[in-house]
């Protein structure tokens, strides 16, 4: 549908004069500056088109712009540059009206604000930083104002940084209760470079470190594996296969993947070894171990049975009957 009524209204020859008040307008409603930065390069490109086109400003309808988008097939982000162009369009036909003045910010966003510039300009974090501390600033500040009835800043101390933390630590895990404090302890050190605080009250912070070993144990006990070893019943079908899987992997390191590989023909036993199947056409030759080779040959001759398959490990029913791969 083409964009109609732009004769009606009086252009200058140049759409290049109403990129700066566009681009005003994107910020003033919340567009972040990277944002801003591309549908700049966006629409610079779209006036440099029209220039060399020699396509007057109130000329254009919609089908310049699918010319412009579509001027390289073979380009990609066609979607958002015909977004950013139909919302200048929309600009320039107004005539290029500035954006509405912002609404008054209240104390305590507009030092958010201040700080989040800090990290960014001066402390140069990276926006995924910027988006854990930004978020940990507010809501401090925020809480400042509810309790204390305004920012006052000045009579800010230890016992008030304390009290916030505990309540916001209580139901969060350790890796994000660390992340909280070294926020906190970031928006604190610059409200006292800037001169907001009278003292440093970063130090009232308190480290929480979180333990990168905190998790099971890679290796099992010698006594320990001995109970996994007799946990299944040998008494059954499905006890006397699983006591042979668990050898497989307790006395010679196979993983789960090899052992389900193993077929009949991997088994060699004049030669006393198994050739396990590893990545792409890697063969290992591993020695048979002898109550690896005795549980091999009870689960075979007593509880594999016929099949047509030549897997080792088949999957048992509730009847430990042979039903398929394991």
């Amino acid at each position: 549908m083409e964009t109609a009524g732009w004769e009606a209204t009086a252009h200058p020859r140049s759409l290049e004069v109403h990129v700066a008040s566009f681009l005003d307008s994107l910020s003033a409603t919340g567009y972040g500056p990277r944002a801003v930065a591309h549908r700049r390069a966006i629409v610079m490109a779209f006036v440099r088109w029209t220039q060399a086109e020699q396509v007057a400003p109130q000329d254009l309808t919609e089908k310049h712009l699918a010319a412009f988008v579509n001027r390289r097939p073979q380009r990609r982000e066609t979607r958002k540059e015909r977004a950013a162009l139909r919302r200048f369009l929309v600009h320039v036909r107004a005539g290029g009206t500035p954006p509405p003045a912002a609404a008054p910010i209240s104390p305590a966003e507009a030092l958010a604000q201040r700080y989040v510039a800090f990290l960014r300009r001066d402390r140069g974090l990276a926006e995924n930083s910027i988006l854990v501390y930004g978020p940990c600033a507010r809501d401090f500040l925020t809480d400042r104002v509810a309790k204390a009835g305004g920012l006052a800043l000045d009579a800010l101390d230890a016992e008030t940084v304390r009290v916030f933390l505990l309540e916001r630590v209580a139901h969060r895990s350790p890796e994000s209760s660390r992340l909280l404090t070294v926020s906190l302890r970031s928006l604190l050190r610059f409200l006292f470079l800037r001169s907001e605080t009278p003292r440093d009250l970063s130090a009232a912070v308190p480290t929480i470190r979180t333990c990168r070993q905190a998790t099971i144990r890679a290796v099992l006990l010698p006594e320990e594996m001995e109970q996994i070893l007799a946990a299944p019943d040998r008494s059954t079908h499905r006890g006397r296969r699983d006591h042979a899987i668990l050898l497989l992997l307790a006395r010679l390191g196979l993983r789960a993947s090899e052992i389900v590989a193993i077929e009949l023909n991997d088994l060699r036993w004049r030669a006393g070894e198994i050739v396990v199947r590893g990545k792409g056409p890697r063969r290992d030759h591993v020695p048979f171990l002898a109550d690896v080779g005795d549980a091999l040959v009870r689960y075979l001759r007593e509880d594999r049975g016929p099949s047509p398959s030549r897997r080792v490990f088949l999957r048992l029913d509730r009847d430990d009957l042979s039903v398929g791969v394991a």
